[in-house]
């Protein structure tokens, strides 16, 4: 479901955002959240904010106003890009807006978005993961290929966050000393992340992933097969992960709706299609 009206104000800022200018991109995502967030005495939609009081700027923040103690508890932090702009680059500044604003109000997790044009991507911070953790899409990052452009049903996804950041507000952790202040995050540890999170599909060089022993026929491209352990991680707050290793030994993160059922050797398997081989599961998790 698009998240653009067929006519009015916003269909006219995603005319303009469809330009290759960052400002007008900024313009249409800033009108898209103030109306995503319209109770004006709930949240505060704000543009050009520090998440942790120093002097870098974050192109936008939604605050939740709390009548009762007169404060503001930051719920999600917005990074705006040009159509051509670098996904690496929004996704790290993003992340590290997140952990500054985590340590700062000493919070158990915090949302984030970053747009690239009229495209988005939606994610989760939690304090004890330094990483970007998707609530949409696979687990590959930074890949333009997993935003979702705002004019498509798949949209849709965007209006499920906005619920989920609604309803599922960040809490604060009981005071502690940190073990790292905000100023020695890495900010190339997003980017150099090769681990959990699955490697960087911007840095991935081709490679042939067909399975060991399984015959091509000359002049084909045939898909190999190879049989995964897969392994359930269940999350509180976002899709459970179901993480194997492919067939260069990497771990791979997926989530379910990557998953479907085929018949193999005559009997059902849960399959995920790689780039040229097909990993399959009796079981996930």
């Amino acid at each position: 479901m698009s998240v653009v009206p067929r006519e009015g104000l916003l269909r006219k800022h995603f005319e303009e955002a469809v330009q290759d200018i960052e400002y007008k991109s900024s313009a249409f995502w800033q009108a898209y959240f103030q109306r995503a967030f319209p109770e004006v005495d709930t949240y505060s939609v704000t543009a050009e904010s520090s998440p942790d009081g120093s002097r870098r700027r974050v192109d936008m923040v939604v605050k939740k106003y709390d009548v009762h103690h007169h404060t503001f508890t930051a719920l999600l932090w917005i990074e705006c890009k040009r159509p051509t702009g670098s996904v690496r680059e929004v996704e790290t500044q993003a992340l590290d807006a997140a952990l500054r604003c985590i340590t700062a109000d000493n919070l158990l997790w915090i949302y984030a978005i970053t747009t690239v044009g009229v495209s988005f991507r939606t994610w989760i911070v939690e304090s004890d993961n330094y990483s970007l953790q998707p609530l949409h899409g696979t687990a590959d990052l930074p890949d333009r290929r997993q935003y979702i452009y705002a004019d498509t049903d798949g949209a849709y996804e965007l209006t499920k966050t906005i619920n989920l950041v609604k309803t599922q507000t960040p809490l604060r952790q009981a005071p502690v000393v940190p073990s790292q202040s905000v100023k020695d995050f890495p900010m190339s540890s997003y980017a150099d992340e090769n681990s959990f999170m699955g490697e960087s599909s911007e840095q991935q060089e081709p490679y042939n992933d067909v399975a060991q022993g399984t015959e091509q026929p000359a002049g084909s491209r045939a898909r190999g097969y190879m049989e995964v352990i897969v392994t359930r991680i269940s999350h509180t707050f976002r899709p459970d992960e179901f993480v194997f290793k492919d067939i260069r030994e990497h771990r791979k993160s997926t989530m379910k709706e990557n998953w479907e059922q085929i018949q193999y050797d005559g009997e059902w398997v849960w399959a995920f299609q790689g780039k040229r081989t097909t990993y399959y599961s009796r079981t996930l998790g």
